[in-house]
């Protein structure tokens, strides 16, 4: 397959191929004289249209027919949106695109180009014509890997941004320009006369002195100074291009316009569908690989403790042999054997020790407490405060003898000693209580250290 890329170019009345050598100049040239239609909607010679592009590539004699096809703006829907961050996905921009749209986007293919940080150049195409002529130069062996338009692919070859280019063919002016005015970004006029239309675009400021000027349809005059007068009073003389050199340079800038690519969505060719195919049975490949070493991996591990298993078994047989000196083994020698260490175990062992009430926690005490309190007394426990040597209960109850019973309990049954509780009378009812009870052997201590 060869490195050089081919670029065809439709204009009115001619299809241009270029094929570029590996430095992306300009190498050989063929023509085929064709007159396309005013719109893609209405190209009713389809099958003509595609002979002619491939009677154009093969003249060339190029041993690789992949191709850029650059199709003029008048063939496509163009708008700059404004206020679109760049990085948006191609969804919300289609959406915001639609609104200005002729047709459905059913019916379109839609790509879209970054001016700036806010700017986004959509371009759309009509979908089922185009596929038609895809499919056509398929079949005579023609792949076209990348679709753009002349006039914006231009534009966007330039390294100092988006300086603008005018192209003029015999009835077809394609304007694309950065400016400020979004309805003047994009511009295609057909059967306009030229002179009316320059002087149009001149009042509004266009072509300015950044402006590309090609003309399509007109050869290499041998004196500059022959060229008529629309074309001197348009632009400056340096910056005009004429015939084939207009041409040339509209191969160059589609080859590198990539970023403004209609070879999208229904519009892949058979390559690019046969690729996405084989990436689709290579994950499928390998996803059954993963699934087959993922269940002969349980298999393996299947019989790993199957064996473990077994070889458990046969120690629990030999052991209960050499304990029980028989060969009649029960049906569940494991249990017998768990049964007989539990009861040997209980024959050696030392009992535990019985609890010491003096060493128990201190919450213990507390739930025999509250265990023991008579039925009729009624407490709202506020705060408890529990430790080795003093409890501190706050509370209410509905009397003072309430709370007089619950310090009684308390000495009876925790073992602590407690002084007669503080009460206080509540306004809305009830009694709030404070007990303060130390240990029977704290407080002997205390008592016998005072002088």
């Amino acid at each position: 397959m060869s490195k050089h890329k081919t670029v065809c170019i439709l204009t009115e009345q001619i299809i241009h191929a270029v094929a570029l050598d590996p430095r992306g100049q300009p190498r050989l040239r063929a023509t085929v004289d064709f007159t396309i239609p005013a719109t893609l909607c209405h190209c009713d010679d389809v099958q003509g249209l595609a002979e002619a592009i491939t009677q154009a590539i093969q003249a060339l004699g190029a041993d690789s027919h992949a191709i850029t096809l650059v199709l003029p703006l008048h063939w496509c829907f163009c708008h700059v949106l404004e206020g679109q961050r760049r990085g948006t996905s191609p969804q919300t921009l289609a959406y915001a695109f639609e609104e200005v749209l002729p047709l459905p986007l059913e019916e379109l293919t839609c790509a879209f180009a970054a001016l700036g940080p806010h700017r986004v150049l959509a371009v759309a195409v009509p979908t089922t014509p185009l596929k038609n002529l895809l499919q056509l130069l398929e079949e005579n062996g023609i792949d076209v890997d990348h679709i753009t338009i002349d006039a914006p692919a231009v534009a966007l070859s330039q390294r100092n941004g988006f300086p603008g280019v005018l192209l003029l063919d015999v009835k077809w002016a394609r304007l694309a320009a950065n400016l400020h005015t979004p309805e003047l970004a994009v511009v295609s006029a057909f059967g306009r006369d030229e002179r009316n239309l320059l002087e149009e675009l001149r009042q509004r400021g266009l072509p300015d002195s950044s402006t590309q000027y090609l003309r399509l349809d007109l050869g290499e005059p041998s004196d500059p100074r022959a060229r008529d007068d629309v074309a001197s009073d348009a632009v400056d003389e340096p910056r005009t291009r004429y015939g084939q050199e207009a041409i040339d340079l509209i191969a160059v800038a589609a080859a590198k316009a990539s970023s403004l690519d209609l070879r999208t969505g229904a519009l892949l060719g058979r390559k690019d569908r046969d690729q996405v195919t084989r990436l689709t049975h290579h994950v499928l490949i390998v996803g059954i690989l993963l699934l087959i070493t993922w269940c002969t991996q349980l298999v393996w591990n299947q019989q790993t403790h199957r064996q473990h298993l077994e070889a458990v078994r046969a120690e629990q047989l030999r052991v209960y042999r050499d304990v029980f000196q028989t060969t009649r083994l029960p049906p569940a020698a494991a249990l017998r054997l768990a049964s007989e260490r539990l009861r040997l175990e209980g024959l050696t062992q030392a009992k535990a020790p019985l609890p010491n009430t003096k060493t128990s926690s201190p919450l213990d005490g507390f739930r025999d407490f509250v265990a023991a309190l008579p039925d009729d007394v009624r407490v709202m426990l506020l705060d408890a405060r529990l430790d080795e040597t003093q409890w501190t209960l706050r509370g209410q109850t509905v009397e003072h003898r309430d709370a007089e019973r619950i310090v009684e309990t308390l000495t009876a049954h925790a073992g602590l000693s407690a002084k007669p509780p503080r009460t206080t009378r509540l306004p809305s009812g009830g009694v709030e209580f404070t007990v303060v009870a130390t240990g029977a052997d704290q407080l002997r201590e205390r008592t016998t250290h005072e002088p």
